[in-house]
C-alpha cells in the first residue's frame, strides 16, 4: 500500500491551517496510509488530528525543524535520528516539512489556498475543519481570551498593549464572566483571569468549554475557526507590506466576528465593548 508523509513542522496555527490541504491529499489517495508530523515542539498539537481520518496511521515526531540553517541548531531537517525514522517507514512520497511562502499571496488567494499551493495541491475548500473532541462540557458565562500574538513582547504590530488587554478582560468581569488566559509560554499574567498554562491542547479542550474566544492573530484563532466555536477577534493587516486588508489570512469561520486595522491598537477599545455586547446577547 502507498504510504504518504505530509505535515509542516510549525508553528502551532500552520499546523491547523494545512488541513484543507491534507484534507485534499486523503481525497487524491483514498487507498494510501498517510502519516503526520511535527517539530518537537509543536508535535502535542497533532493530537487534534488523531479522529480525524482512518487512513491517518502514524504520527512522527521530528528531531529538526526546518530543511534550512536555523540559528538555534534546529535547522538542517532531517538529522540522522529523522532519517532513521524516513527509512524504517519507506514512504512512496514526502511532502516539504517547512515550504517557504510567498508573502504577495495574499493580493491573490486565502492563506489556505496559498497552503495547498505551496505543496502542488489545489484545495476544494478553503475552510479548516476537523471533529469535535468528545466529552466536551460547556461552562456558562465563560470566556477564553488569547491576546498575545507572535510579537507581543515587543508590542508589535498585531498586539494590543496591555491596558486595552486589561480593559476588555475588566468589562468581561463586570459582566459576570470567568475568563479563561490561554497562555503560552512566558505570557505575563492578566487580572482578573485564569491562567491556562499547560500544553496546547489542554488549551483546546479549555477554548471549546467556554461560550466564546476573544483573539488577535494568533493559533487559537484557527482552532476555533476548525470547530465553528464563536469568536470575536483583533486583526492588523500592517504586518504585510502588500496587504491592505487581512481578510485573506483570517480564519472563515461562520461564528466569527473580526475587527481590523494597520495596527491591531488601533481598533477602537469602545467598538470592541460593543462586538462583546453583541456576542453575550
Amino acid at each position: 500500500m502507498k504510504k504518504i508523509y505530509f505535515g509542516i513542522n510549525g508553528q502551532f496555527g500552520d499546523i491547523i491551517i494545512q488541513e484543507p490541504t491534507l484534507r485534499k491529499i486523503i481525497k487524491l489517495n483514498p487507498d494510501a496510509e498517510i502519516y503526520i508530523g511535527a517539530y518537537k515542539k509543536y508535535f502535542e498539537i497533532l493530537d487534534v488530528y488523531r479522529n480525524y481520518h482512518e487512513n491517518i496511521k502514524g504520527f512522527i515526531e521530528w528531531e529538526r525543524y526546518t530543511t534550512r540553517y536555523e540559528k538555534n541548531g534546529d535547522g538542517y531537517w532531517p538529522s540522522e535520528k529523522d532519517k532513521e525514522i524516513i527509512e524504517k517507514i519507506g514512504f512512496d512520497k514526502m511532502y516539504d516539512v517547512s515550504p517557504i511562502n510567498d508573502s504577495e499571496y495574499v493580493k491573490h488567494r486565502h492563506i489556505t489556498e496559498q497552503f495547498g499551493k505551496m505543496f502542488g495541491i489545489e484545495i476544494d475548500d478553503k475552510k479548516v475543519n476537523l471533529n469535535t473532541p468528545k466529552n466536551i462540557i460547556k461552562e456558562n458565562k465563560s470566556v477564553a481570551i488569547s491576546l498575545f500574538p507572535s510579537d507581543w513582547k515587543t508590542n508589535g504590530i498585531k498586539s494590543l498593549r496591555p491596558e486595552i488587554v486589561n480593559s476588555i478582560v475588566y468589562f468581561l468581569k463586570q459582566k459576570g464572566y470567568t475568563i479563561y488566559h490561554l497562555s503560552g509560554p512566558g505570557e505575563p499574567n492578566v487580572k482578573n483571569t485564569i491562567k491556562i498554562e499547560g500544553n496546547y491542547i489542554e488549551s483546546v479542550y479549555k477554548l471549546l468549554q467556554t461560550e466564546f474566544l476573544i483573539t488577535c492573530d494568533t493559533g487559537m484563532a484557527w482552532v476555533a475557526s476548525a470547530y465553528n466555536h464563536p469568536t470575536l477577534g483583533m486583526w492588523a493587516w500592517g504586518i504585510n507590506g502588500h496587504a491592505s486588508t487581512a481578510d485573506n489570512w483570517m480564519p472563515i469561520n461562520p461564528n466569527a466576528t473580526y475587527m481590523q486595522a494597520r495596527l491591531a491598537n488601533d481598533i477602537n477599545l469602545y467598538s470592541i465593548f460593543d462586538k462583546i455586547k453583541e456576542m453575550i446577547k
